[in-house]
C-alpha cells in the first residue's frame, strides 16, 4: 500500500496507472486505484470487466499486475463487453474528470471582504475509463453523490457533491491517485462581503494534467465577482507547472449554462 504524506508527492509506487494493457487469453489484469478494484480478462469474443468500490476516501493504494485468469474476484460486479473479431485484446486505461459540475464547501463558514482576493484548493474524484476501441466504460472509484444546486427548486442543475472541502492552504491536501487537485481563485470586486457557503466548480469544462510523479491536476478556475453580480466572470486557465495534458474537457468553458453566476455560489 502506498502511504502519502500531507502536502507531499506520490512516490514510486504511484507511477502512472493509466495506459495500454495487453489482455492475453488465460490471463487477467488487476488494477487498484484508491478504493477502486478493477479486474479485466478476455473470454472468447468478450471482454470481462469486474469492479468493486470500497469506502476509503483517503485510500492511496495503487497497483497494476497481470496474473492467471482464475475467474471474477468475489464481491466484484461484472460487465461483459463484446469484442470485434480483429480486436487483439488490448485495452486503454485513462483518468477522466467528472461529467457534471462539482459542489464544494469551505471547511467552515467563510467571508470574503470586498476588494479581497484569496486562493483555495479542492480535490475531486477521477473516473477510470476502460476503452477497447469499440466501446468505453467509465467507472468511479467511489459512488458519486448527486445534489441540486440553484436558487430555487425550479432554477438550477444537478451536480455532484464533493466529499472533500475547499481548503485555503495547499499543505492541507493529500495527493491521491484517484483525485485531481483544482486551484480556485476568488476575487471579490463587489461592494459587499461575500458569504461563501457553497461553490460550484465547472469540472466538465476543465482539462486534466499529470506531473512527472503522476499527481493529477485540473485547469485552474478564477471567479471574478463584479459589483454587478450579473457581470461576474469565470476564467479557466492552465495550472501552475501543469505537466502533461492527458485529458480534454467534456465541453467548452464558454457554455452559457456553465458560466451563469447564480449557479456558482450559494
Amino acid at each position: 500500500m502506498l502511504l502519502v504524506e500531507r502536502g507531499g508527492t506520490l512516490d514510486e509506487a504511484a507511477r502512472t496507472w493509466w495506459g495500454e494493457r495487453a489482455l492475453l487469453e488465460g490471463t487477467a489484469v488487476a488494477l487498484r486505484v484508491g478504493p477502486l478494484s478493477l479486474w479485466m480478462a478476455t473470454r472468447g469474443s468478450e471482454l470481462w470487466v469486474a469492479s468493486h468500490s470500497g469506502d476509503g476516501l483517503l485510500d492511496s493504494s495503487v497497483s497494476v499486475e497481470q496474473l492467471p485468469d482464475q475467474g471474477v474476484p468475489e464481491g466484484h460486479e461484472l460487465i461483459r463487453i463484446g469484442r470485434a473479431k480483429d480486436n487483439d485484446g488490448r485495452v486503454v486505461l485513462s483518468p477522466l474528470l467528472a461529467d457534471r459540475p462539482v459542489v464544494v464547501r469551505p471547511e467552515s463558514r467563510f467571508l470574503l471582504p470586498r476588494r479581497v482576493t484569496v486562493q483555495g484548493f479542492v480535490s475531486t474524484l477521477v473516473w477510470v475509463r476502460v476503452s477497447t476501441g469499440e466501446h468505453s466504460l467509465d467507472l468511479p472509484p467511489l459512488p458519486p453523490k448527486s445534489t441540486w444546486f440553484g436558487p430555487s427548486p425550479r432554477e438550477g442543475l444537478v451536480a455532484y457533491a464533493s466529499r472533500t472541502r475547499l481548503r485555503m492552504s495547499r499543505d492541507e491536501l493529500v495527493h491521491l491517485p484517484h483525485r485531481a487537485i483544482t486551484l480556485v481563485s476568488l476575487h471579490n470586486h463587489g461592494k459587499e462581503p461575500l458569504d461563501i457557503q457553497r461553490v460550484r466548480l465547472p469540472i466538465p469544462a476543465l482539462a486534466l494534467y499529470a506531473t512527472a510523479e503522476s499527481a493529477l491536476f485540473t485547469d485552474a478556475v478564477d471567479f471574478e465577482l463584479a459589483e454587478d453580480p450579473s457581470l461576474t466572470e469565470v476564467r479557466i486557465r492552465p495550472p501552475p507547472d501543469p505537466g502533461e495534458r492527458i485529458a480534454e474537457p467534456h465541453r467548452k468553458g464558454d457554455d452559457n449554462v456553465l458560466l451563469r453566476m447564480l449557479n456558482f455560489f450559494a
